[in-house]
């Protein structure tokens, strides 16, 4: 199932951002345009097809900004055609000249990243973010390597959890995962996991038209490898096996919404190649490991001239 903003997951759509609309609106009209003219952060407008996005950046420099709770994740109001970045965290600003210095600039940079993916995703150009073909091994790698770790699992049922991980990874860009996908799927991964069509296909038939979100993969995992240590396996275990697998600033809130939101995901994983300040985090020791042959250096070019093309240089 594709959900459409970072909002939307399981493990955020508890926040009510309802209260920034009009708050962010408000800047959006009366200071925002002023400031932009200042701010060396300057990102395009997102659009495709007959959807439209314009970008607004909060810096903390107005009275209206002080009135918004910092926010992690990238708001949208589809109605005003905005999409809002809060980079207060992460900045010092001298209000008298508009300059900007980075606090912590390795974690500014992944703040810009998600947000320009997330306009991406939310335009519907999926395909951009589909085509980073590593983000889907390290997706499926992570997963089955945390929960064969954590749960003792055998041979059997790592391998399984690892195939139903990159199924359901694909689940989350289209509203319903088809055979035709499972296919595909094969065609794409069969060499990087010496997938087993036969395996592949009775998971599918088991799950496949259940996965939905990470509640239903979480119930998935038990259906699939029936092995009685995943009995009862649900999303807040979940939840406390992976919390701690990336830090900094939000740090679980991004590595859950992760689960659900591949814009964020491609992100953790280009900052966990790229970023050495990363690189302690579990989260970076796995992909880090399975970046060999060139695998992790292709994704990063792929990466860089997506997030390239939207910034307004």
């Amino acid at each position: 199932m594709i959900f459409v903003t970072p909002y939307n997951t399981t493990y955020l759509q508890t926040i009510d951002i309802s209260k920034a609309f009009a708050t962010i609106s408000e800047y959006g009209v009366i200071d925002y345009p002023y400031i932009t003219t200042k701010s060396s952060v300057k990102i395009k407008d997102f659009s495709n097809n007959d959807i439209y996005i314009k970008p607004i950046i909060l810096y903390g420099l107005t009275t209206t900004e002080s009135e918004l709770p910092n926010f992690s994740q990238t708001i949208f109001n589809q109605k005003e055609k905005w999409s809002a970045l809060d980079i207060r965290q992460f900045i010092k600003i001298d209000k008298n000249n508009y300059t900007i210095e980075d606090v912590t600039s390795y974690q500014l940079q992944l703040q810009i990243d998600k947000f320009i993916l997330s306009n991406v995703w939310y335009v519907e150009k999926y395909k951009e973010i589909k085509d980073l073909k590593f983000a889907h091994l390290a997706f499926s790698t992570w997963l089955s390597d945390n929960l064969s770790k954590r749960f003792g699992l055998d041979l059997n049922s790592s391998y399984m959890i690892k195939i139903l991980s990159l199924m359901y990874y694909n689940s989350l860009f289209v509203n319903k995962l088809e055979k035709d996908d499972i296919d595909k799927l094969i065609i794409k991964f069969k060499a990087e996991f010496i997938l087993d069509e036969k395996v592949v296909y009775e998971i599918y038939e088991k799950v496949g038209n259940k996965l939905s979100d990470i509640n239903s993969f979480c119930t998935s995992c038990y259906e699939v490898t029936n092995n009685v240590r995943l009995k009862g396996f649900s999303a807040p275990v979940l939840s406390s096996i992976l919390g701690n697998n990336w830090y900094g600033l939000n740090s679980k809130e991004n590595i859950l919404a992760s689960l659900e939101y591949p814009p964020i995901w491609i992100s953790l994983v280009y900052n966990s190649l790229v970023n050495k300040s990363f690189n302690k985090s579990f989260l970076a020791q796995i992909i880090n490991k399975i970046s060999k042959r060139g695998k992790g250096d292709e994704f990063v070019i792929q990466y860089d001239t997506i997030i390239d093309s939207y910034m307004d240089k």
